[in-house]
């Protein structure tokens, strides 16, 4: 409420309706008139609460003293385009090749990444390519070999956007998106230990875990802008098919390599929580007021980016046979070897 900003809990009730009482840390005793002096509130700690929306839903015979806000979820929409086209090609009467792909973007577009203000948009923006390669070709009546070739690649971002264009992705839309929770721009100066790790400077995630369905602020993978998911598969084969007598054989190798990379989570921006802790000497008895003051339970920072990488190649061959050893009979054989 606009009376917890400025640092009066006088009016603060807890779910049983009795008031929340807040300690003064360096005399132990509580805050007179529950009013935590002007001189003694934290201005980084104040501003931080500039995101959180003023209480729309003051009816505590319903909510019971769990929530003072409420807002109405947009599921957003989803944008897929697909495009997917082939070509065959006769060389001759003894070769046939054929090229065929397929390229899909999809789009999700979510109202509301957080319930703070400026309300910003989550996107996902996943592009994806596969396209491959056959070739045929008849090298006898009774010989015939096959050859494939392929490849996928998927990249799904996982970002924000503005209201005006909710489907922008890049450097240019994220930075406009999160313009309102640059730390600069909201005049908060809190330093960071790795500040390279922060590049739109946002404000740093937060929690007040003793406070019933406290607003606060939660990065998609801890800020890092955009969280990528990268992946490049590569398939081929080459088969050889032998017709003799009765017998019809096949010899063939192939192979798979796959490349995932993960932007994994983390706290780029920094991570504080505010909840109460009973063993902390700064603490106030409430969440809020702890910020207020400048005091949190606990900092969490990452050093670095941290990105997973996954790589996985198998080889295969094999040999086969397909013997019709009578006309109600067949009987068909085989050895399959695998590395990895």
């Amino acid at each position: 409420t606009d009376l917890e900003r400025a640092g009066n809990f006088s009016q603060t009730l807890n779910v049983s309706n009795t008031l929340v009482k807040v300690t003064d840390p360096s005399t132990g005793a509580q805050f007179p008139g529950n009013i935590i002096p002007a001189s003694r509130i934290n201005p980084n700690g104040q501003k931080l609460f500039s995101i959180f929306p003023e209480p729309n839903f003051t009816n505590r015979a319903i909510s019971g003293g769990q929530y003072n806000y409420v807002i109405a979820h947009n599921d957003g929409r989803n944008d897929r385009d697909q495009e997917t086209w082939r070509a065959d090609y006769n060389v001759n009467s003894k070769v046939r090749v054929y090229f065929r792909g397929i390229h899909e973007l999809n789009q999700e577009f979510k109202w509301l990444y957080q319930f703070t203000t400026p309300q910003i948009n989550g996107l996902n923006y996943i592009p994806k390519l596969d396209a491959g390669i056959n070739s045929t070709q008849i090298i006898s009546p009774t010989l015939v070999n096959e050859f494939n070739f392929g490849q996928h690649h998927r990249t799904e971002y996982r970002s924000v956007a503005t209201a005006s264009n909710p489907l922008g992705v890049g450097a240019a839309e994220s930075g406009a998106a999160l313009a309102g929770y640059n730390r600069t721009t909201l005049g908060i100066n809190l330093p960071q230990l790795y500040p390279g790790q922060n590049a739109y400077n946002v404000l740093p995630q937060m929690s007040f875990s003793d406070v019933p369905s406290a607003m606060g602020l939660t990065w998609s993978a801890g800020g890092y802008f955009p969280p990528t998911t990268s992946e490049l598969a590569l398939v081929g084969s080459d088969s050889i098919t032998k017709v003799w007598g009765k017998h019809t054989s096949k010899a063939g190798l192939s192979f798979n390599h796959l490349l995932r990379e993960t932007t994994g989570s983390g706290s780029a921006a920094g991570t504080f929580a505010f909840g109460r802790d009973t063993n902390d000497p700064n603490e106030s008895g409430y969440g809020y007021a702890n910020a207020l003051l400048g005091n949190f339970t606990t900092y969490a920072e990452s050093t670095s980016t941290p990105l997973t990488r996954d790589r996985q190649s198998i080889v295969e061959w094999c040999v086969q046979d397909s013997w019709k050893v009578a006309k109600t009979v067949t009987l068909d054989y085989g050895l399959r070897f695998s590395w990895y």
